[in-house]
Formats: C-alpha cells, sequence, structure tokens
C-alpha cells in the first residue's frame, strides 16, 4: 500500500473527507500531495507529504499562504492504515470543520 491507499481507507473507516493523491491550486502553481484531509489541521484542511519527499520551501509557503497545514508523515508507518496511529494523529491535528465532529473524536495532542 501507499500513504495515498491509507489515507482512502481512513476516510471510509473514519467517516472523513479524504482526498488521495491530491493536487491542490497554490496561487499560480499546482501542488502534488499523497492526500487532503478537509476539517483537520486548519480551517483549508491538511495537505499530507511523505516525510521522505523534499518539499521545497516555495510550494510549503504557498500552502500556507492558502491556509492548508502541511503534515509530512513517515512512509512506513502510514502507508498502511492503522485505526490508533490515525485516530491520533487527527486528534492531534485537531478539528477545525463546520459539521459535527467525529465521534471517535477527542482533540487529546500528543
Amino acid at each position: 500500500m501507499t500513504i495515498a491507499d491509507a489515507w482512502r481507507t481512513a476516510g471510509v473507516e473514519l467517516g472523513i473527507h479524504v482526498t488521495a493523491p491530491a493536487r491542490v491550486q497554490l496561487g499560480s502553481a499546482v501542488g502534488e500531495f499523497d492526500a487532503f484531509v478537509a476539517d483537520f489541521g486548519s480551517g483549508a484542511g491538511t495537505l499530507v507529504a511523505s516525510s521522505h519527499r523534499v518539499l521545497d520551501s516555495a510550494t510549503r509557503e504557498a500552502a500556507k499562504r492558502s491556509g492548508f497545514f502541511v503534515s509530512q508523515v513517515d512512509p512506513e508507518s502510514y502507508a498502511v492504515f492503522d485505526r490508533s496511529l490515525f485516530v491520533d494523529t487527527l486528534n492531534d491535528w485537531g478539528w477545525f470543520g463546520t459539521d459535527e465532529r467525529p465521534d471517535w473524536y477527542t482533540g487529546e495532542s500528543w
């Protein structure tokens, strides 16, 4: 599996909105990420990339200017869906959605 596969599984299993892989307009450029997770990390959501990938500062800054939270995750840990790990990660990122938060969400950070 890949990070994108695992996040798609997380979307189904945890009842959250995930697009994986994700192409996101960042100002005049398009950023490519392993996943986009809505409602967590910031009002605009979280862009997920492998920690083995070098994200150039321009892409990272464009994402932040566009309101996204960017998280680089370990591909060995996040290439397979582990409910406990993904729930802990999402709790750490924080809920920013306008709808009712998921039942499993506690908001407890690492």
